[in-house]
This record gives C-alpha cells, sequence and structure tokens, in this order.
C-alpha cells in the first residue's frame, strides 16, 4: 500500500483494519479468467466477497450504513441509489462496469476504500461489480453510454491563463478557494445529496484526489459531474476547450510531481541571522520535506476523520538557534473556543535518547518526549513534557523560544519557530551537527472539532543538521581548477614548442 493512500486525512480505522487484515490473511490466488458478464453463479460469488470485506462499511444492503460509516468522512457509496461519482458517463447515468471495476481495483486516496487489487483476483472484483449492481434498480436494462474524450489542449502558459479566468467565472472558489485548498465561503456547509457532510477537494494536493489526477481525470470529472455531490456536470454550459483550459489551470495549482514522504529532515547551516521572513532567499533555498498526517485511533479518545493531511517541512540553525518552517493546508482558521488549530514538533527529551524512538503518542513515563507547541492566538510556542497522551504537561527542563511567527492566508498556514542552541538545560537533547535525532509532527484542527488527544499525528522520522562544509573544501576546490589551468598551459606550451 502506497504512502499516497496513507496521506489521506480521512482514512478510517475500519478501512485500515480491513485492508490489513485482508493483506496479510488472504492466501495468494492462481489467476483465473475474469467474468465480466454477469450470471447467478457469479453475483453469488461476489456475495460472499461483499459480506466479508465490504459491508462492514457499506452495509448488508448496499446502503452506505455498515459499522464503520458513521466514523467516515466522505460517508460509503450508498449502492442502493445507483449515484457514483467517478464514472466516463454523462451526468445522471448509472457508471459503465468498467467504472465500478476501477474503483474496487484502485480505492479512493484519502478515504477508507482501498485497492483491492492487492487481495482480491480480477475474476473476484468482477463478482463484486455484479452483486453491487443488484442493490439498484438503475442498472435494470440499462446501457450506459460512454462520453467522448475530446483531444487534449496542451497545458501551455496561454491555456492556464484562460483556464484561471474560467476558474474564476464560473465560480469555483466558492468552494475550492481562491488558491484552490478547499476554503471557499461555501466549503463548511457542503452537503451530498443525502445530506452528509462533505469537503471541497483540495486542488493543491492531487495526491488525495479520488478519481486520479491527471489532466483527463480532471477534464473527465468537468464533464460528468460528481453525481450525488455538488459538484455539477460543465457538458451542457462549457465547450470542450473551456474544459480542458479549466483542467489545465487545476492541475497548475499543484506540483506536477506528487511528493514522497521523507524519511531524513536536514536543518541547513547559515551565516548570519536566521531570516523572518518565509519569502526570503534562505528560507526558500532550503530543503523542503514532505510529512503525511494519518489519524490518531490508537488511544481513546479517538478521531477518525481529521481535517489536515501533511505538512511541508525546512529547517535552518547558526551557531546561537535553529528554526523550523512549516506549512500545512486547512480550510479554515479557527482562534477562537475551545478547539483552536495547533501544531506541535515532537523530539526524544534526553540526551541519551537521540537516536532512539520513543512512543510516537506523546512517549511514555521512561522514554519521554519533548513538545514544542504553538497554539492559535498565544503569544508564542511553549515546550511541553510528553510521558503519554493523557500525561503531557509544562517541561521544567525547558529552553528558549527566540521567535514564533504565525500566519494563515488563502487556507495555508505558515509556522516559523525558532528555538535557542545557546542555554538548552542539561540532560536534554542537543541538535549537535551531524547527529540523527527522531522528529515527528502533531496537528489539530479547531474548526473540525480537535483537540487534546483527537488530532492528526506522523510517525517518526530522522531529522539532522547538516555539518557546514569546512573551508579547506573551497580551497582545494580554488587550486584544483588553478592547478589545471596552469598544467593546460604547459601543455599547450610543449606542443607549440615541438
Amino acid at each position: 500500500m502506497s504512502m499516497k493512500i496513507l496521506a489521506g486525512g480521512s482514512l478510517g480505522a475500519f478501512g485500515l483494519a480491513i485492508l490489513a487484515s485482508v493483506l496479510f490473511s488472504t492466501p495468494a490466488h492462481t489467476q483465473e479468467p475474469a467474468k465480466k458478464t454477469a450470471d447467478q453463479a457469479t453475483t453469488d460469488e461476489g456475495k460472499k466477497i461483499y459480506d466479508k470485506y465490504c459491508a462492514w462499511c457499506h452495509g448488508e444492503k448496499g446502503a452506505g450504513d455498515g459499522p464503520g460509516a458513521t466514523y467516515q468522512i466522505p460517508r460509503p457509496r450508498d449502492f442502493t441509489s445507483g449515484a457514483y461519482k467517478f464514472r466516463f458517463t454523462p451526468s445522471g447515468d448509472p457508471p459503465l462496469d468498467e467504472d465500478i471495476f476501477k474503483s474496487v481495483a484502485e480505492g479512493f486516496p484519502g478515504t477508507s476504500m482501498p485497492p483491492w487489487k492487492h487481495a482480491l483476483t480480477e475474476k473476484q472484483m468482477w463478482a463484486v461489480v455484479h452483486y453491487i449492481k443488484t442493490f439498484s434498480d438503475a442498472f435494470k436494462d440499462a446501457k450506459p453510454k460512454k462520453i467522448e474524450i475530446a483531444k487534449r489542449i496542451s497545458p501551455s502558459k496561454e491555456s492556464i491563463e484562460k483556464g484561471a479566468k474560467l476558474y474564476k467565472d464560473l465560480k469555483c472558489w466558492e468552494c475550492h478557494g481562491d488558491e484552490g485548498r478547499g476554503d471557499g465561503p461555501s466549503a463548511k456547509d457542503l452537503k451530498d445529496d443525502w445530506g452528509n457532510p462533505i469537503r471541497a477537494t483540495d486542488l493543491t494536493q492531487p495526491w488525495t484526489f479520488r478519481g486520479g489526477s491527471s489532466h483527463m481525470d480532471i477534464f473527465r470529472n468537468f464533464t460528468t459531474g460528481l453525481n450525488g455531490t455538488p459538484m455539477p456536470s460543465y457538458a451542457d454550459t462549457n465547450s470542450d476547450e473551456d474544459r480542458w483550459h479549466l483542467a489545465n489551470y487545476v492541475r497548475s495549482m499543484a506540483p506536477e510531481k506528487d511528493p514522497s514522504a521523507a524519511t531524513l529532515i536536514s536543518s541547513a547551516p547559515i551565516k548570519g541571522p536566521i531570516p523572518d521572513d518565509p519569502e526570503s532567499a534562505a528560507w526558500k533555498t532550503a530543503r523542503e520535506g514532505f510529512l503525511p498526517f494519518m489519524p490518531q485511533i490508537v488511544e481513546e479518545p479517538r478521531h477518525f476523520t481529521p481535517m489536515v493531511t501533511a505538512a511541508f517541512v525546512r529547517s535552518l540553525y547558526n551557531d546561537n538557534e535553529i528554526a523550523f518552517l512549516i506549512r500545512w493546508s486547512d480550510p479554515t482558521e479557527s482562534k477562537d473556543g475551545a478547539a483552536v488549530d495547533a501544531f506541535a514538533i515532537q523530539f526524544p527529551a534526553r540526551e541519551g535518547e537521540s537516536g532512539t524512538k520513543p512512543y510516537f503518542l506523546d512517549g511514555d513515563e521512561e522514554n519521554p518526549v519533548m513538545l514544542w507547541l504553538w497554539k492559535q492566538g498565544a503569544a508564542g510556542a511553549v515546550e511541553l513534557l510528553g510521558k503519554g497522551l493523557k500525561a503531557t504537561g509544562p517541561n521544567p527542563k525547558a529552553g528558549t523560544f527566540t521567535k514564533t511567527v504565525a500566519s494563515y492566508n488563502k487556507g495555508e498556514y505558515k509556522l516559523l519557530v525558532k528555538y535557542s542552541l545557546k542555554d538548552r538545560p542539561k540532560g536534554t537533547v542537543s541538535f549537535a551537527p551531524g547527529a540523527f535525532i527522531p522528529v515527528a509532527l502533531q496537528v489539530w484542527d479547531g474548526g473540525n472539532g480537535e483537540e487534546g488527544p483527537k488530532k492528526g499525528v506522523t510517525t517518526w522520522t530522522w531529522f539532522t543538521l547538516e555539518k557546514p562544509t569546512p573551508v579547506s573544501v573551497y580551497l582545494y576546490t580554488v587550486l584544483a581548477v588553478v592547478g589545471a589551468v596552469v598544467a593546460q598551459g604547459w601543455i599547450v606550451r610543449r606542443v607549440r614548442r615541438s
């Protein structure tokens, strides 16, 4: 299973548990010919597989009301309606069999729906497809017609500019926000056709797109709409060219390549003061690491539907202090009430444990952790000592934060934290260049009711302060270049004399 699936903020415990049980307990299958047409035997086989693996979320009768449904956003698909989001059929029409098969095989990143191709044979997945169709009358005598995908328009600068204008004119920003982070004014009130809460997609994170993130996938969604959701079809209101321009613009909001989870976060040495401005050249050139969040579902009270999916981390240090610049998407700025937006950076608490990983959820009594906690509305970051999820409080050996700067703009937080390296208390983790120190992150979205143990967490990864490059390295490089030039000149003179 890829890290992209784990990165989804709404990956529920039931999806994880079911997928784990399948991957580790399902015996290997011999590949049998797939049966794309239904008969009673195939449908009966599909029912057995569905009852074993699918009913937990989708319900015994396919109504999306299984035991795990309550803990998931978005809710599991209600198969009785015949309404499917991701299809190659016109708006309002049932999907092709191939559309359902792809959903079963590939799953949906950022949700509890795993890719069953890792656990079931092609024949078994087709059997499930045929059984699922029996839940709705929409498939009786239906002959869904596949839409035609118009000739692609390349994502040129001109096309992207046209798409940007369409994004504004069609009011896509009302749900998805000006910068595409799902923070539009209508986003918080969105519901599907069954009255369930539904989230506007963060267009800057294509690795969380449910139905694929290619230009063609996005064009298809604009053409077909997403049945059962507020996302309409633009096939009747906008030309093929318009939809391609819009698709090109939406895809341009995100990096071309999906990020991979960092295994090492590094802090670069800098001469002079560390800039307070996140837009400064020093911060722009610092290496950025990507860390995906997962829901805290280990201990009570569990949280199955976190909002924040990932954070991006940079770090710089000098002789006096170390600094972290962290950015993450959050569709709401929550600074009032009991639940406010917050973020924490976690390290081992003790010097001798710089290479040891304590329990990742706030440590324990024997192996505590140091937490740098920032809360929206607070004067600055504070240092806590964690001895367990319910035993975290002020650190009696706290260090000194020299600066905390936080900003929120168009669905994105940027948090800059500076910490003194000069007055570290004895026995605590020292940030020695070249050492490998475990680091983990935690995040709370107050707008999603997250506080205390209800949060998003990362696993441990490694952090290191890069050693400054010795002056001798630069000197040897200069001497080598000069030596090469002198040698070349000497060879040229010898050749001319001869």
